[in-house]
């Protein structure tokens, strides 16, 4: 019977432990989420981007939504041959609150424009109750196609922030109608 009040301790403890490690939060993002007035890009679908598949494979597609109040949406990164069916699941729930209630606060994010320049930051998964986040920079090309040339992933913990070099040109697609960019994260 000691045996297992003292397993039941270990565990209450270990369970503490997480709760205390958890509560501390995400990395916030500094970006503010404010209407977007300029018509530099469209934003009445989606930007896609394909990006050669680290195993070799079928290459991937990234896809962002962008709103005009300054909020972003980063439903998937797929194979290319998925894309359609992806989307199609998503176009089924758009008038539904399905996607609202399974998005994850790591599906959103806050962009902004000014001039020819775009950047975004986002949540990302890292693997722990706390998420890391995603900062990108780069200019807009055209009213349909933006360049992505710098990231940096901000770490947690004593783990190093990590800036890199990309080159991601993002096309756009008209998708209609959109998910509703209200969620319980960014508005």
């Amino acid at each position: 019977m000691k045996t297992l009040t003292f397993c039941s301790k270990l565990i209450m403890l270990s369970l503490i432990v997480l709760f205390i490690a958890c509560n501390k939060g995400d990395i916030p993002l500094t970006l503010v989420a404010k209407p977007i007035t300029s018509d530099k890009m469209r934003l009445d679908g989606y930007y896609y981007s394909n990006t050669p598949s680290d195993k070799g494979g079928e290459p991937l597609q990234s896809v962002f939504f962008f709103y005009r109040n300054g909020v972003m949406f980063f439903p998937f990164t797929t194979k290319v041959s998925d894309v359609p069916q992806s989307l199609q699941d998503l176009n089924l729930k758009v008038n539904k609150d399905a996607y609202q209630k399974d998005a994850t606060k790591d599906a959103w994010g806050i962009f902004t424009i000014e001039g020819e320049n775009i950047e975004y930051q986002r949540l990302y998964d890292g693997g722990s109750c706390r998420r890391p986040m995603k900062y990108c920079k780069g200019t807009i090309l055209n009213d349909t196609t933006y360049l992505i040339t710098e990231c940096t992933d901000f770490k947690i913990g004593n783990n190093k922030d990590k800036t890199f070099a990309v080159n991601n040109t993002y096309h756009f697609k008209r998708f209609f109608p959109k998910i509703d960019s209200l969620n319980p994260w960014y508005k």
